[in-house]
């Protein structure tokens, strides 16, 4: 029998009270929407200190570049030499997704950068209370049949070993992007 997650949860969630005048500074002083003002707010980010709100919101370039500690930098190179090929040739794309908060905020970050750079491209995420988490086979079959010759995910695939070998035995390669713990394997 399939859940019905809206009526089991029962959780509320809860408005702070916002005092309108800081609103307005945030939006005045650091020129954003009155929605990235409350949710800075909301969050305690920066807890009112101008540099680091400041910090936040417009980060130094060599933190965005930083990713040692992340990834490992063999890794790393290769993906970036997969993905530069995938633009040479015009190859096709899919973005596979975990369909939580992290993962369909990277699929749609990684749709627009591979767009704007001319890729074909196009996402998938797994209805997770039928299909559950991790990188589906009806996608890599969906991939198979659209002549797809990568598939990369957003927040799921580290612990995938047989779809991916999968997808890598009918043609596909698989980037994986993911935050969570590796295995030994």
């Amino acid at each position: 029998m399939e859940k019905n997650y809206l009526v089991e949860n029962r959780e509320k969630w809860i408005q702070p009270k916002l005092e309108k005048e800081k609103i307005e500074t945030y939006c005045r002083d650091f020129n954003i929407s009155e929605v990235v003002a409350k949710i800075l707010i909301s969050r305690e980010i920066g807890n009112t200190e101008f540099d680091k709100i400041s910090n936040f919101l417009t980060p130094k370039e060599e933190l965005l570049t930083e990713y040692e500690g992340v990834a490992d930098a063999d890794h790393l190179e290769r993906a970036l030499g997969r993905l530069k090929k995938v633009v040479q040739n015009k190859e096709k794309v899919i973005i596979h997704g975990d369909p939580d908060a992290d993962g369909i905020s990277g699929t749609t970050i990684l749709v627009d950068g591979l767009r704007g750079l001319g890729v074909q491209v196009s996402y998938e995420f797994p209805t997770r209370s039928r299909e559950g988490h991790g990188i589906q086979v009806r996608v890599i079959e969906q991939a198979k049949r659209e002549g797809v010759s990568l598939i990369i995910s957003t927040d799921c695939g580290s612990k995938d070993f047989e779809a991916i070998e999968y997808a890598n035995e009918i043609g596909i390669d698989v980037i994986i992007t993911d935050h969570h713990i590796l295995e030994e394997k």
